[in-house]
């Protein structure tokens, strides 16, 4: 038998090996326990999970000479760049040139199930270099489901794509380069994207109220070809009461000789999992334990077919 959990938080595939071999087949039965600790009643348990931005993390910068509301209003950038070790987010001003930088961050936050209820997140992006000679607000919005794509194109510039205030880092508190510093507290769960990837655009509140500038206002933070990515952390409560399987399944439908590969998903972290067969005619366990993530463990029985039940 084979226990996998796909990700490191609630949710994992638990892949079942069934040996088949030549020769007499004796049925029996199969079932998966989830060993759990259990609710206090008052709600479920409170979990936090952390997941780094995906190499899609990249800006979408755009500039006129001598002509920033031409730059600030363009329906696409003039580029993406989406593979440097830095990201830009603000905008500059020079003698002859304007720039507008948006960045978009991308986070696989699939392993989140759609049974939870999120609390908060909190973004958090390493500080490359600070050159906000005027400060600005980074905000945090979204034009999910299809903006920014991923990757990032030429269109995804557009400012009318986007809308609202979910989070923001003010230049005026950062410090030191080379740390992590976070946004404020978002608590609009809606833009997580549960069981998807979630894709965040940053840009200048001067951006987007329309304020040109007439200095440097831009940030360069950490990707994740650079090795120090955004960072998303996400609070949620999982379900209460015991943990509940679904999309039980096989990957045939008659019995054959060979591997026999069974599958369900649990909504919720498990400390364990306890799987028992009785084809001897005697109930036998294996118990498969959480380690982080779950680990392939492989259990051989000969001679076997099973009824789930």
């Amino acid at each position: 038998m084979v226990g996998r959990r796909a990700g490191w938080k609630r949710l994992f595939v638990l892949w079942i090996k069934v040996m088949l071999y030549c020769g007499l087949i004796i049925g029996g039965h199969l079932t998966v326990k989830p060993v759990y600790t259990q609710n206090d009643g008052n709600g479920g348990s409170v979990v936090t999970a952390v997941f780094n931005a995906t190499a899609s993390d990249g800006y979408l910068q755009a500039q006129g000479y001598q002509d920033w509301y031409g730059a600030w209003s363009k329906d696409e950038a003039n580029s993406v760049t989406d593979d440097a070790d830095y990201i830009y987010c603000g905008q500059r001003w020079t003698i002859s040139w304007r720039f507008v930088y948006r960045a978009g961050v991308f986070f696989d936050t699939s392993s989140i199930l759609d049974t939870v209820e999120i609390i908060n997140w909190t973004l958090s992006i390493y500080l490359y270099s600070d050159y906000s000679s005027d400060d600005f607000n980074v905000t945090v919005q979204n034009g999910q489901p299809t903006y920014p794509h991923d990757p990032m194109l030429t269109s995804d510039y557009d400012k009318d794509l986007y809308s609202g205030d979910y989070a923001r880092l003010d230049t005026s508190t950062l410090g030191s380069t080379g740390q992590y510093y976070n946004f404020t507290v978002g608590t609009d769960g809606s833009i997580i994207n549960k069981q998807g990837m979630t894709k965040l655009m940053l840009r200048s509140d001067k951006d987007i109220d329309g304020q040109e500038p007439s200095t440097t206002e831009y940030i360069l933070f950490g990707s994740k070809e650079y090795g120090y990515p955004a960072k998303l952390y996400v609070t949620y409560e999982e379900p209460t009461g015991p943990p509940q399987w679904s999309n039980l399944g096989h990957n045939s439908t008659e019995v054959a000789y060979g591997a026999c590969m069974f599958f369900c998903k649990w909504d919720r972290t498990l400390n364990a999992a306890v799987f028992s067969w009785n084809y001897s005619g005697n109930w036998e366990n294996l118990t498969v334990s959480q380690t982080g993530s779950w680990t392939n463990i492989t259990k051989k029985i000969g001679k076997a077919y099973f009824t789930l039940s």
